[in-house]
């Protein structure tokens, strides 16, 4: 059986549970908090106003005593990173603030685990009064790893206007935590697109931050990564990271270029990039034969695991959370491709020594017969020779078959190798 492989990443079961314990966490009662609908006299028209009224009703953000929400302002670093804090949070009728169910239901247990550990110290429905405001709020997303006090990005002032390239910058490290960093190639192609992009020192971020849909550019080909953050595009930002399905589509300029689709870790779409036609030829076939591997298999045209059974996979994925150092991949077979930012791609070959290579003949052929042509049997006997030679201690070893390099290294259970470009 082949399944997506990021159809049971998130084992929804585990997530109810987590959030049983998230939920809990908040039992202080809340103020009763401002009606839902809010009424601005200076958002009539603006190109943010429902976006405005979603973030007000969501209780992220609020207006001013005069009745304004000066949706044009700049925000401050201390601001955005309330902003996006709070949006991680719903709010009922009454004004209590819980966690975001929907953040959570496809998200990876592991991530859910580390998450609940943060709210522990953190309720939004119980803000210490006194001392700096933005505090609690810092030390939160500091918490949850997409911040830090003491980068150098800040040089310790949080009070000060934030540009949009750090607005990527922050809201790049919380939605990949989650969704999962794009490749260097297909971020290569984004600043293609955004040439002023390209020059900041937080490419990488805007690029991911784009083709996931959280920031768009201002203007044609402009990202404008210097200038400061308003309020109206901070709420907007905040409103996508939970709302994927809002989040408008951006397709990089793939002319030229070998590519595919496949999915991320919570189902979207995710672009990968190849140098070469022999990796992308070498894929196709392999799907046309995957289906005929034994046990639960999980199939992202990239990545293809095989595991034992389903029972014996979630099993895994839940110890993993709980305890990483012990947990054991139970994985009887894997093939994993890697494009580097160098040019070319590796291969991964994981076998289970206990298993062996029954039943994945054909897709070793096919890995094989692609990648060292006229000398696949070489590789072959190579892989034999080191899965029979694996005491499950130690092994390891190199060659060179066909211009290509092979490492071979043992981790537990599984013997690896690892197939580098081709040569010149």
């Amino acid at each position: 059986m082949v399944e997506s492989f990021v159809k049971h990443r998130s084992l929804r079961v585990f997530v109810a549970l987590a959030l049983v314990a998230v939920f809990a966490l908040f039992c202080t009662p809340a103020d009763k908090a401002q009606a839902a609908t809010v009424q601005f006299k200076d958002v009539a028209d603006h190109w943010a106003e429902d976006q405005i009224a979603k973030g007000v009703e969501k209780g992220f953000i609020n207006g001013y005593p005069d009745g304004t929400f000066r949706p044009d302002d700049r925000v401050t670093v201390d601001e955005f990173v309330k902003i996006v804090v709070m949006s991680l949070f719903e709010k009922d009728e009454s004004g209590y603030y819980s966690f975001s169910k929907a953040y959570f239901e496809d998200m990876h247990i592991a991530l859910v685990h580390s998450y609940v550990q943060t709210l522990r110290e953190f309720n939004p429905n119980d803000i210490p009064k006194g001392g700096y405001w933005a505090q609690p709020y810092l030390d939160q997303a500091e918490r949850m790893l997409f911040f830090r006090k003491n980068d150098p990005a800040w040089g310790g002032k949080f009070d000060v206007p934030l540009t949009r390239e750090k607005a990527a910058y922050i809201v790049a490290l919380l939605v990949n935590a989650k969704e999962g960093w794009e490749e260097y190639k297909v971020e290569q192609a984004v600043l293609a697109s955004y040439k002023d992009a390209a020059k900041s020192d937080y490419s990488q971020y805007i690029a991911d931050t784009i083709l996931k849909g959280v920031m768009v550019g201002k203007a044609v080909g402009q990202f404008k990564p210097n200038d400061y953050l308003t309020r109206a595009e901070a709420v907007t930002i905040a409103n996508r990271i939970t709302d994927r399905a809002s989040r408008p589509k951006f397709t990089p300029d793939f002319k030229g270029k070998y590519y595919a689709v496949v999915k991320n870790e919570v189902g979207d779409d995710k672009y990968v990039v190849f140098d070469s036609k022999e990796t992308l030829d070498i894929l196709k076939e392999l799907d046309s034969v995957k289906q005929n591997a034994p046990g639960y298999n999980l199939d992202n045209f990239v990545s293809f695991y095989s595991y034992p059974s389903k029972q014996e996979y979630e099993k895994y994925i839940n110890d993993l959370a709980v305890n990483p150092v012990v947990a054991i991949n139970p994985a009887l077979f894997f093939i994993d491709v890697t494009p580097l930012s160098g040019g070319g791609e590796n291969f991964f070959i994981g076998v289970n020594t206990q298993q062996g290579v029954d039943g994945y003949e054909d897709l070793i052929d096919i890995v094989a017969s692609g990648l060292f042509g006229d000398e696949a049997v070489y590789f072959k006997a190579f892989l034999e020779e080191k899965v029979n030679q694996y005491d499950g201690e130690s092994v390891s070893g190199n060659t060179v078959i066909n211009n290509r390099e092979v490492f071979v290294y043992g981790v537990k259970n599984i013997v690896v190798f690892v197939t580098t470009p081709k040569r010149g």
